[in-house]
C-alpha cells in the first residue's frame, strides 16, 4: 500500500510538473499555418464557421468551441493553446482508468496502472498535440474515452453510465476529426470481438447475448442520429476531395514503416543536444515498435487493444489508396493507446527480464521521451517559422509595402499576426483561382487574390515564403521586379523584397 501511495504521489507531482512546463512553453513559438487557420476561422460567426469548414475536410466542433473560448478568454497564443492543453490533461486520467482494466494481476497491477498515466504524459506526440491550437487533443480524448467506456459497458446488459459515456466520446470524436469515422468502425469490429470472446469464456451467458445486442443497437443508433446533422456536409467534403484531390501524398510501405517510429520518436529531434540525442532517438524508435508488437500480439490478452490498433490503422491505410489520409498527425490520436500497449508489453516481460529491469526500462523510456520533446518542442521545424520576426522586419523596413503570399503556409499566420502588429496581412497570388490545400481554399475568396498581371502602380512587394517557386519568380521578373532585400528567419521562413523602377 505504501509503495502504491508513493507512486501515486510521484504521478501527481509528475503531472503537475508537465502541466507547469507546458504552460511556461505554450507560447514559445509562433502559431503556424494549421493553428492560424483554426484561429482565423473561429473568429467568424457560427454560421460562417459552418460554411467555411464545409469547404474544408474536417468537422467543426473544435472551431465552435474555440470561437466561444476566444470570446471569453481572448485570441492570444497562450489562450488558444491553453484550451488544447486543458483537454489533453484529461487523457492521462483515462489512461489510468483503462490500465486498471488491463493490469489485473495482483502483483504490481496498481503500480503499473498508475505508471500508465506517467507514460502517456511523457509521450512526445501527446505533448506536441497538447501544445497546438488544433482538434487533436479532443480526438485523442475521444478515442481513449470511447475505448474505456466500451470495455466497462460490457459489465452489464442494461444501459449504464458507461454506455452514455461511449455515446458522448464517440460523438466528440466524430465532430472533432474526419479520421474518427474509421476509428469508430474499427471500435465496432473490436467491440463485437470482445463481446463474442466473453460469451465464449462464459463471462457473458449466451442467454444474455440478445440483450447485449439490443442495448448496443440503441447505443450505436444514438451515435448515428447525433452525427446526422453533419452527414450532408461530410458528403460534400468527400465529393470535393474526390474531384479536386487531397494535398497529402501517400507512400504505402515507407509511410507505414515510418509511422511506427514517429509514434515514439516524433518528427524531429535536436541532433545538437549533445551525445544523448542519438541514444534517446534510437532507443525509443527501435524498442517502442518492438514492445508495441509484443504487447499487441502476446497471448492471453483480455482486451485485445493491439487488435483494435491494427483494425484502425489498417482501415486508414487501405482508404489512403483512394485519398491519402495515412498521415502521422491524423493517426497520432492512437498514441496514448500505443503507450499503454508498450507498458503492457514491458509488464508482461517482468517475469522473464525481472521486475527490477522492467522498471529501469520504463524509467529510461520516460527520460528519453521527455528529452526528445523538450529538446525540440518545435518538432515540424520547417513549417513553424518565426512569423513575428518577419513581420517586425516589415514594420521596420516598409510597413506600407504590399505583401504577397504564394501559398497559404504563410498567409494564415500573417492574417493572425499582421493586424496585431500594425500591418495588413497581405494577399494571396494564385491566377488559377484554386489551391490544393483545402484549409487554404476554405479561407480565401476572390478579394484575397492578386491577378496574374501586377498593377503598374505597385513598385515594391514583400514576399514571405518557405520554398522557391520558379514560375512565380519568373512572373515577377517579367514585370520588371528584382530582389533587393532577402532575410531568413527561424523555422525556414524567408522574406524577400521585390522592387522595380
Amino acid at each position: 500500500m505504501k509503495k502504491y501511495l508513493n507512486v501515486t504521489v510521484f504521478t501527481l507531482l509528475f503531472f503537475a510538473t508537465i502541466f507547469a512546463a507546458n504552460v511556461l512553453l505554450i507560447d514559445k513559438y509562433d502559431v503556424w499555418r494549421d493553428e492560424s487557420f483554426s484561429i482565423n476561422v473561429a473568429k467568424q460567426s457560427i454560421s460562417d464557421i459552418g460554411s467555411t469548414v464545409a469547404r474544408d475536410v474536417h468537422p467543426p466542433l473544435h472551431l465552435y468551441l474555440l470561437h466561444y473560448w476566444m470570446y471569453y478568454f481572448s485570441d492570444s497564443v497562450f489562450s488558444v493553446r491553453f484550451l488544447s492543453l486543458l483537454i489533453a490533461m484529461a487523457i492521462p486520467f483515462f489512461g489510468y482508468l483503462l490500465s486498471k482494466e488491463i493490469f489485473t494481476d495482483k502483483k504490481d497491477a496498481k503500480l503499473y496502472s498508475t505508471l500508465a498515466a506517467v507514460f502517456i504524459l511523457s509521450s512526445p506526440f501527446f505533448l506536441l498535440q497538447a501544445l497546438e491550437a488544433r482538434a487533436y487533443s479532443m480526438l485523442m480524448l475521444a478515442e481513449i474515452g470511447a475505448i474505456y467506456t466500451l470495455i466497462k459497458s460490457l459489465e452489464s446488459k442494461k444501459i449504464t453510465k458507461f454506455d452514455i459515456g461511449f455515446i458522448f466520446f464517440a460523438s466528440l470524436g466524430l465532430y472533432s476529426h474526419v479520421i474518427f469515422l474509421f476509428s469508430l468502425f474499427a471500435l465496432f469490429i473490436w467491440h463485437v470481438v470482445l463481446l463474442l470472446t466473453r460469451v465464449q469464456s462464459k463471462e457473458v451467458a449466451q442467454s444474455e447475448l440478445i440483450s447485449y445486442v439490443k442495448k448496443y443497437a440503441v447505443v450505436y443508433t444514438t451515435v448515428a442520429l447525433i452525427f446526422i446533422p453533419w452527414v450532408t456536409q461530410l458528403v460534400k467534403q468527400i465529393l470535393q476531395v474526390n474531384t479536386q484531390g487531397f494535398w497529402l501524398q501517400f507512400r504505402p510501405i515507407p509511410d507505414l514503416v515510418n509511422s511506427f517510429q514517429l509514434f515514439f520518436a516524433t518528427p524531429n529531434s535536436n541532433s545538437e543536444l549533445h551525445f544523448f540525442s542519438p541514444i534517446a532517438k534510437y532507443f525509443v524508435s527501435i524498442f517502442g515498435p518492438v514492445f508495441l508488437f509484443i504487447g499487441s500480439f502476446r497471448r492471453n490478452q483480455k482486451h485485445y487493444l493491439g487488435l483494435l490498433i491494427t483494425f484502425t490503422l489498417g482501415l486508414v491505410w487501405i482508404a489512403s489508396f483512394k485519398n491519402p489520409i495515412f498521415y502521422i498527425r491524423y493517426i497520432a490520436f492512437l498514441v496514448p493507446i500505443l503507450m499503454i500497449i508498450v507498458l503492457e508489453a514491458i509488464y508482461s516481460l517482468r517475469n522473464i527480464i525481472s521486475n527490477k529491469i522492467s522498471k529501469v526500462i520504463i524509467a529510461f523510456f520516460i527520460v528519453c521521451n521527455l528529452y526528445l520533446f523538450y529538446g525540440n518542442i518545435y518538432q515540424d521545424v520547417n513549417l513553424k517559422g518565426n512569423y513575428t520576426g518577419a513581420i517586425s522586419y516589415i514594420v521596420s523596413n516598409g510597413p506600407k509595402i504590399p505583401i504577397i503570399h504564394r501559398h497559404g503556409y504563410t498567409l494564415h499566420s500573417f492574417t493572425y499576426y499582421g493586424p496585431k502588429m500594425g500591418i495588413d496581412s497581405g494577399k494571396l497570388y494564385d491566377p488559377t483561382r484554386t489551391n490544393p490545400h483545402f484549409e487554404g481554399l476554405a479561407a480565401f475568396n476572390d478579394s484575397n487574390y492578386y491577378d496574374a498581371e501586377f498593377p503598374g502602380e505597385i513598385t515594391q512587394l514583400w514576399n514571405p515564403y518557405y520554398w522557391e517557386d520558379e514560375s512565380f519568380n519568373a512572373l515577377l521578373r517579367e514585370n520588371q521586379f528584382e530582389v533587393t532585400t532577402e532575410q531568413e528567419f527561424a523555422g525556414g521562413l524567408r522574406l524577400r523584397l521585390w522592387s522595380r523602377n
